[in-house]
């Protein structure tokens, strides 16, 4: 070192200039000038750990063509041992793209360990808050945190805190809309517009029925989610839906099928409606948040230990708890037992298509192709695809006695029959069945007596689970 006058000067610098002053040379390229400044400047007790901060430095700056703060390469020296345990520590791989940077290139996300780099974090969440909700702000590597739980606000804090350090004040301030939709969502008067060009989520605030959508005006109910039409004043939702069945030529064209579309699937996370049927598979995966629920009955399915309802639910894969009236359960019992039971009941059931559908089909004067279709199930499923989720309809034979859909959706029309009327199906399950229903939810299942008559055992088995596994209205 030169003079006195120059080590004042250093002693004077920042870290930024210290750093210069390593890098850029003049009196400072000898390795004994830069340890000396290295030990007298930054603190370390000896020139071992210093000579790392040059050997850093020399590897990522001058050969690498990378860099980062001075204080960077300082703690990665003192807190590793060797000088590769130091260089893993700057040279971070980011898991999306795939290319290496330095440390403070990279974006630690909040509630998991996992790190990406900048412009991943940019691109990934501003795509995120061009599409989705609030739902999809998880971890673009592992997906955490579970955006359902209820106690999700401490990671969305931080995240938001990242998203205006690392995205332009325009996307920040899309992400504070979303932000205050989800909040609105998680009100019970909270609802979407019914009218698809608009979308946007209002809280009623009136407590009626028949509300308007602040953006658009249009009318819709409440309770149903269906834009709002004259003949609905005065009538119940199922009223209403049972008057536009007999009265609507096009919906009694498609018959039932229609039916089951307008009666379609709810997200119970983000109320996002689908107009659906539950048939076929019933894990349901939202398109608009990353909930995946059971279709038939709303709850939620998750992987083995990520449910905590019970131990063995650890060993358990992907599952639901499902109530013994889901479709779930129910889609496995015949035709004529549903059919049965809601007869014993006295809920009316169609069983033949409607005269709407029939002759569509035998008058109809196009292709063979589009006459055969009339009389196929027509209800829209979720289908995956090569290019993701789309809308299909089902397309299968209708089956004999199933009111003009297959034997998969006329089951589900029963079973919406059953659910709406508030039955319990317990009647329709054996002794065996009711002994599973106890053990699924980790209940002591009652031994059978030596001399007890199964239809004795199967009663005591019906009072159990009445008791300990009631059921709640949908």
């Amino acid at each position: 070192i030169n003079s006195e006058q120059e080590w004042t000067k250093v002693k004077q610098s920042d870290m930024g200039e210290i750093k210069e002053l390593l890098l850029r040379g003049g009196g400072w390229t000898d390795d004994k000038s830069r340890l000396r400044l290295l030990v007298g400047e930054c603190k370390f007790e000896n020139t071992e750990r210093a000579n790392v901060v040059m050997q850093l430095m020399d590897q990522l700056e001058q050969k690498d063509g990378r860099g980062c703060e001075l204080q960077f390469y300082i703690d990665a020296a003192k807190e590793h041992q060797t000088f590769e345990e130091a260089k893993r520590f700057l040279d971070v791989e980011c898991p999306i793209c795939i290319v290496h940077y330095i440390t403070h290139e990279m974006v630690l996300m909040p509630g998991c360990p996992h790190s990406v780099c900048k412009e991943c974090f940019k691109g990934h969440f501003t795509l995120v808050m061009k599409t989705q909700t609030v739902k999809h702000f998880n971890c673009p590597v592992c997906s955490e945190p579970d955006m359902t739980d209820p106690h999700v606000e401490t990671y969305l804090m931080h995240l938001m805190l990242l998203i205006k350090m690392h995205i332009d004040k325009e996307g920040y301030n899309l992400c504070q809309q979303k932000l205050m939709e989800y909040n609105l969502s998680r009100e019970p008067n909270f609802c979407w517009c019914a009218n698809d060009k608009c979308h946007t989520g209002f809280i009623n605030e009136t407590g009626r029925d028949k509300i308007a959508c602040p953006t658009c005006k249009k009318e819709m109910c409440f309770k149903c989610k269906k834009p709002w039409e004259r003949e609905h004043e005065g009538l119940t939702c199922d009223q209403f839906a049972q008057w536009k069945h007999d009265n609507d030529p096009q919906l009694q064209q498609q018959g039932l099928a229609a039916h089951l579309e307008a009666n379609g699937i709810e997200c119970p996370a983000c109320h996002s409606r689908y107009d659906l049927a539950r048939g076929g598979c019933m894990h349901f995966k939202c398109t608009q948040c990353p909930n995946e629920f059971c279709s038939g009955c709303g709850q939620t399915f998750k992987e083995n230990q990520a449910c905590k309802k019970f131990v063995s639910c650890a060993k358990r894969g992907l599952h639901a708890h499902h109530p013994r009236d889901c479709l779930y359960f129910l889609r496995d019992f015949p035709v004529q037992e549903l059919q049965g039971f809601l007869e014993k009941n006295n809920v009316p059931f169609d069983k033949e298509p409607p005269k709407a559908q029939l002759e569509a089909a035998a008058q109809n004067n196009g292709d063979q192709k589009e006459k055969q279709s009339l009389l196929k199930c027509r209800v829209m499923l979720q289908k995956e695809t090569a290019d993701g989720l789309k809308d299909e309809p089902c397309g299968t034979e209708a089956a004999a006695g199933c009111a003009g859909l297959c034997m998969v959706h006329y089951k589900e029309y029963l079973v919406g029959k059953l659910n709406n009327a508030h039955l319990d199906p317990i009647s329709l399950y054996n002794m065996n069945q009711l002994q599973a229903m106890l053990s699924r939810e980790d209940k002591v299942v009652p031994e059978k007596e030596e001399e007890e008559e199964e239809n004795e055992y199967t009663k005591r088995l019906v009072k159990s689970i009445e008791a300990e596994l009631p059921l709640g209205h949908k």
